[in-house]
């Protein structure tokens, strides 16, 4: 009884992940369509779908959006982890400056403790990333009804 629950969850969990990749890759797709309409191509993408399709520029085109949807799923995994490494980072620093100094820093109006930028967690960090990339899709919609 309790596995058959757990393998129903797990695959709610799973149908849920998959619906929301689906839609973050339509929003992907959606700003390098606008991205290519209003700023032109990425000259290394094009040349690699170029080569893909043998110089077929229609069918290049439609590859060319696969690839710089990819390129934007790496830059976004690339700015994560070098999120994470600094957050991971500073909290090592932060952990050896609180075992060698006993002082705090606390905020003056709400009395809060302060533990300065390290104080960010990885789930906090990954937080913010999302935005950026939400934000910067919404803003490429925008370019696109613009024009």
């Amino acid at each position: 009884m309790k596995t058959d629950l757990l393998r129903k969850l797990t695959f709610k969990n799973l149908r849920r992940s998959s619906a929301a990749h689906r839609l973050a890759e339509e929003q992907l797709y959606q700003a390098a369509l606008a991205e290519l309409d209003t700023l032109g191509m990425r000259g290394g993408l094009w040349a690699k779908a170029l080569a893909a399709v043998a110089g077929d520029e229609q069918k290049a085109r439609g590859l060319y959006l696969k690839y710089r949807v990819q390129s934007m799923i790496d830059e976004a995994e690339v700015t994560a982890g070098f999120i994470e490494d600094s957050v991971k980072n500073a909290e090592k620093h932060s952990a050896s400056n609180s075992t060698s100094s006993k002082s705090t820093n606390r905020d003056l109006v709400t009395g809060t403790k302060d533990d300065g930028p390290s104080a960010l967690s990885s789930e906090r960090a990954f937080y913010y990333l999302v935005l950026i990339v939400i934000a910067l899709i919404v803003m490429a919609g925008m370019v696109s009804a613009g024009s």
